[in-house]
């Protein structure tokens, strides 16, 4: 199965570059679809007509933000050496709310 996400231009760029192998995200309903062995084909929003298909090699769970940031090598999601877990877990809920991480949870989509 293929489905589609749209990235913003830096992570996108690092997924291209091959920096950053896992993606973050609620585990909704859309997610609860992915298995291993699918693709995925990540648009980068500044520039739609880039594209690029990855496949998954993984899926973890966690309850929250702060238990992922602090189970997972966070420099594979794109952020930068040095970051705190506090900082990791204040950068995802910029778009997403403590609700929406309480109801669906949260799932790392480790990427080939």
């Amino acid at each position: 199965m293929r489905y589609e996400m749209r990235l913003n231009k830096l992570p996108f760029e690092q997924m291209t570059e091959g920096k950053k192998t896992i993606e973050v995200r609620l585990n909704d309903a859309k997610r609860k679809l992915i298995a291993v062995g699918d693709e995925i084909l990540f648009t980068n929003r500044d520039n739609p007509n880039q594209t690029l298909v990855k496949k998954v090699v993984d899926l973890r769970l966690y309850n929250s933000f702060i238990d992922m940031a602090n189970n997972e090598n966070c420099v594979l999601a794109g952020f930068s050496k040095g970051y705190t877990v506090e900082e990791v877990v204040d950068c995802y809920h910029t778009f997403y709310s403590l609700e929406e991480e309480k109801q669906f949870g949260v799932l790392v989509i480790e990427l080939d």
